[in-house]
């Protein structure tokens, strides 16, 4: 778990670095209460102090918790993502929420459900992307939105693996490990991107459901 945690320090300068523009603008806004940036910091902030308040009793008590349970659990949320696609796809089309229509109480459920990502087998992506594509918000939005708030978390969630293991235990491997992810995070955002950017949400769900139930079973 200490491993897999300090990994996350890759994949939160992949999302830096891929959406430093975003990052810019927030950083650089003189008025954090009105603009386009508003929602989006409000939205980082809430839901990491959420995600904390959710995902680190869980830590605590990791060692009580049944391996098993996040496999089950993924099946079962992949059930509803698929339902909810299916829904999507009779109801129409490509236009849907963005950012700036989610209010307080779905930023902070974006960011329990997030918090629970910490279970072994629960994906973050997966998971923060179906519930926001669940809420009708645009898939282009919801990936961006899924990667930003990940950015406070990941960098937490290293800084925990890193104090599990102890500074002077990071070797070799571990920095290769943080490289790799950092790699495949760029790639992986950027691919995803491009990919989704025009298909309907109901189609983005469905697959994601299918996949979220599939990769259970590895």
């Amino acid at each position: 778990m200490a491993i897999a945690l300090l990994l996350h320090f890759g994949t939160g300068v992949a999302s830096v670095i891929y959406f430093h523009k975003d990052i810019f603008e927030i950083v650089k806004a003189r008025d954090w209460t009105t603009g386009p940036q508003k929602n989006l910091l409000s939205a980082v902030i809430i839901s990491s102090f959420f995600t904390g308040i959710i995902g680190i009793p869980i830590y605590l008590a990791m060692t009580s918790i049944p391996e098993s349970l996040g496999k089950y659990l993924m099946i079962l949320i992949g059930v509803f993502i698929i339902i909810t696609g299916i829904v999507q796809i009779k109801q129409v089309s490509k236009i849907g929420r963005t950012i700036n229509d989610l209010n307080v109480l779905e930023m902070s459920l974006l960011g329990i459900v997030q918090g629970f990502s910490i279970l072994p087998g629960l994906s973050r992506s997966a998971l923060t992307l179906s519930f926001l594509i669940g809420r009708q918000v645009k898939v282009e939005d919801a990936l961006k939105l899924s990667y930003l708030i990940s950015i406070p978390v990941s960098f937490g969630g290293g800084l925990l693996g890193l104090l599990a293991l102890g500074l002077l235990s990071i070797d070799l491997q571990h920095l290769a490990g943080i490289f790799t992810a950092f790699v495949i995070g760029i790639l992986t955002i950027g691919f995803l991107m491009k990919l989704l950017r025009n298909i309907p949400m109901g189609l983005v769900a469905l697959a994601t459901g299918i996949l979220v139930i599939g990769s259970s079973f590895l």
